[in-house]
């Protein structure tokens, strides 16, 4: 649209939208290694493994939320993400592939615990088995997990950066 602008086809480029072209997010926090540690142990045994998974792994939130035990190898210790879970408005999920390449990633031992037997099950759930819902998990867990460990203004998707030493 700008070259028809240029070229005199059109008067004004009807696709410009002001003030578009400046980012106007403020920079997101870094964790530090200690702050990852403590957010961890704050958030309980059942999403240790999550939070540690989405820093250390730099995993999504819908990547972790549509792990299933076979995408575990425990004795390579890798997760292999090949899909996301999305909430559908109204209610309801629906798996697609994830937002990029993943591959391989590594995730700590967490199946024993919280997750079946079985090769499709999800390996994090609620405490019901459930798919994990964003809103309750941030409310119920993240929440909680922020204040006592100290931490404000933390997004879960501030996880996967880590304050390097």
């Amino acid at each position: 649209m700008n070259t028809a602008v240029d070229d005199g086809i059109i008067r004004r480029n009807p696709c410009r939208v002001r003030g578009t072209s400046q980012d106007r997010s403020p920079e997101r926090p870094v964790l530090a290694l200690r702050e990852v540690v403590d957010l961890a142990e704050a958030i309980g045994q059942r999403y240790e493994a999550l939070i540690l998974l989405a820093v250390f792994g730099s995993l999504r939130w819908g990547e972790l939320a549509a792990l299933r035990r076979r995408d575990i190898d425990q004795d390579a210790s890798v997760a292999k993400v090949e899909r996301s879970l999305t909430e559908l408005p109204g209610g309801g999920y629906r798996f697609g592939p994830p937002k990029s390449a993943a591959g391989q990633r590594t995730i700590e031992r967490h199946l024993e615990t919280y997750t079946g037997p079985e090769p499709d099950v999800l390996v994090f759930t609620s405490p019901t088995g459930a798919p994990l819902r964003h809103n309750n998990f941030r409310g119920r867990h993240w929440l909680p997990a922020l204040v006592a460990s100290d931490l404000t203004g933390i997004h879960f998707h501030d996880c996967g950066t880590l304050e390097t030493l």
